[in-house]
């Protein structure tokens, strides 16, 4: 929630929808998957955290 909430505010670059349920079927273009990764890597920069931190963060969160 908190990356679809940074992609949409633009604070980050280019505003980015990202639903709320995506899925890497949701991608539809290379394109759009650096974009994806270039927020989180600037969301991560940022905190000064490396980018695996919001994967962990993530993974974390989803298996409470």
């Amino acid at each position: 929630m908190a990356v679809r909430q940074c992609a949409a505010s633009g604070q980050f670059g280019p505003p980015i929808t990202i639903p709320s349920n995506p899925s890497m079927g949701w991608m539809a273009s290379a394109e759009q998957y650096a974009q994806i990764e270039s927020l989180i890597r600037q969301i991560t920069g940022a905190a000064g955290v490396p980018p695996i931190c919001l994967d962990l963060l993530a993974w974390d969160h989803a298996h409470d």
